[in-house]
């Protein structure tokens, strides 16, 4: 481990170590504000309604003609997804809500839980509204969205 000595204002020597940077650097990143800041709102707000949101892992494949994507969608079936399509994005939404009852002979146990996924994707190209195919499974949702067709522009005349 290197040290840099510098001469600090009043004239005394301060010895610093090569990790004192990246020293502050975690710090900073770990201390108690910027957890409360960054965590702990979305973390308790969960924990405490028991209801989770998260954005579903996207694939998006374009070709030639059309854009392929899976959103990965766990736990649901396809009653619980609604896909809305727009000209130039399209929206995934799934409301998921589980509970578990567990009854024996002197407690019942009742676990509730939820989850909500919600995914806006804009597309670099216009997209044919009624010409898209969704498919679903194993927890994947498949879109199949076709491309607009392209039209001529043509030039207009000042008059």
């Amino acid at each position: 481990m290197s040290t840099d000595i510098q001469e600090t204002k009043e004239g005394s020597l301060l010895k610093r170590s090569a990790f004192d940077d990246f020293d502050r650097f975690v710090d900073r990143i770990f201390s108690p504000q910027a957890l409360r800041s960054r965590f702990a709102d979305e973390f308790f707000s969960d924990f405490f309604s028991g209801t989770r949101q998260t954005m579903p892992k996207i694939d998006v494949i374009e070709h030639k003609k059309e854009f392929v994507i899976k959103a990965e969608m766990p736990g649901m079936e396809k009653d619980d997804i609604d896909i809305k399509v727009n000209h130039n994005s399209v929206t995934i939404r799934g409301d998921l809500k589980q509970e578990e009852t567990e009854e024996k002979e002197n407690y019942c146990q009742k676990e509730i839980r939820q989850s909500h996924y919600f995914r806006n994707l804009p597309l670099p190209a216009e997209i044919d509204e009624n010409n898209v195919q969704a498919k679903f499974k194993n927890g994947v949702v498949t879109l199949t969205l076709h491309k607009a067709k392209q039209t001529d522009k043509h030039s207009v005349k000042i008059e």
